[in-house]
């Protein structure tokens, strides 16, 4: 293994999800089982970070570690901070790695993202969709999935009340929730229990709650303060589902996601439901692990169909689901990290 110290520059803080799992979760996991040391800097304006960022990127500019790659994750902007990183870049073009994990170049201009797919030595990428785009631009492109750090949150039996859950940014994800799912719960014959893990507004609370009211059979739970570094939290919610939901509308966005919110549900042996677009068709296995389904009335069928499985048959199904982990774990992720830093490191001399 040549690799033996990681300078990662974030597009921001630990408080979106991408920084932590691609970023502070890996890097801390590689530390420890590899004991490869690691830099991690974000564009802030403390200045205690500000003084952390001018010293990690002097040492990377001016004394770089030897055996050591340099990650640009997600760098869109084009202020002072991406600037400074393009002209590290510039000065330190070998072993670089630009990374992303979503189409960030749909919804940002894409001068600074073409910029650094153009001139790293390699890309990693979080979906196939991303990896064809990225390829246009360098040749050197690698599908590193974003992965799920180990917990010990699994599923065993369905609830009393069916649960039918779903986790994500609910205000970017309310169009797929309300054309797929949110309409058909409200037509099931029996009680059900939804669980929304990612509101954060107590309008959009209140909204959702005006919208099911009429529904006595129906109980919703969404907690508006959730504390999403806390990983074991997040998942003891996470286990409660009976069926986990991932409705995506077909859009080129969503194409290039990661289908990280399906890999929670399936670490956790939980069933899936989900839209057969982008890595949703990479992670779920019609029949196996949950149903693909092209439309409302298909969610319908499927969330009805495992409602009604016995308790044999839906441990069956749950065990298949918890079975894909070693396809998106941490292990995998950092394996396939360090094997693209060792190429790196071993095809460009410093």
């Amino acid at each position: 293994m040549q690799l033996k110290h990681i300078y990662w520059f974030g597009y921001y803080n630990n408080s979106v999800p991408s920084i932590r799992y691609r970023a502070l979760q890996p890097l801390a996991y590689c530390k420890t089982k590899f004991n490869i040391t690691y830099n991690f800097v974000y564009p802030s304006y403390h200045p205690l970070q500000i003084l952390h960022f001018i010293y990690i990127y002097f040492s990377a500019l001016l004394n770089r570690k030897q055996n050591s790659i340099i990650v640009f994750q997600k760098i869109y902007t084009n202020g002072i901070y991406a600037r400074m990183l393009k002209y590290l870049l510039k000065k330190q073009p070998h072993g670089t790695i630009y990374d992303i994990d979503d189409a960030e170049y749909v919804r940002r201009p894409v001068d600074t993202i073409h910029h650094f797919m153009n001139h790293c030595s390699a890309c990693t990428v979080g979906s196939a969709a991303l990896k064809a785009y990225a390829e246009k631009y360098n040749k050197h492109v690698y599908l590193l999935t974003s992965p799920i750090v180990y917990h010990h949150h699994i599923k065993h039996q369905k609830n009393t009340e069916f649960t039918i859950g779903w986790i994500g940014y609910y205000g970017a994800h309310y169009n797929s929730l309300n054309t797929y799912i949110l309409p058909v719960i409200t037509q099931f014959p029996f009680p059900v229990h939804l669980i929304i893990l990612g509101i954060t507004d107590a309008a959009q609370l209140d909204a959702l709650l005006v919208q099911f009211a009429p529904y006595k059979h129906i109980t919703i739970t969404a907690p508006l303060h959730i504390n999403w570094l806390d990983e074991a939290s997040i998942y003891s919610y996470i286990v409660q589902f009976d069926v986990g939901i991932a409705p995506l509308l077909d859009t080129e966005f969503n194409r290039a996601k990661s289908a990280y919110k399906m890999k929670q549900y399936l670490s956790c042996g939980i069933p899936v439901t989900a839209s057969p677009v982008g890595e949703n068709n990479t992670f779920l296995k019609d029949g196996i692990n949950g149903f693909l389904c092209n439309n409302a009335a298909d969610f319908y069928e499927k969330i009805t169909y495992i409602n009604e499985l016995n308790q044999q048959d839906y441990n069956k199904m749950c065990r298949a689901a918890r079975a894909g982990l070693p396809d998106f774990c941490v292990d995998k992720y950092i394996g396939e990290l360090i094997h693209v830093a060792d190429n790196l490191l071993l095809t460009v001399a410093p």
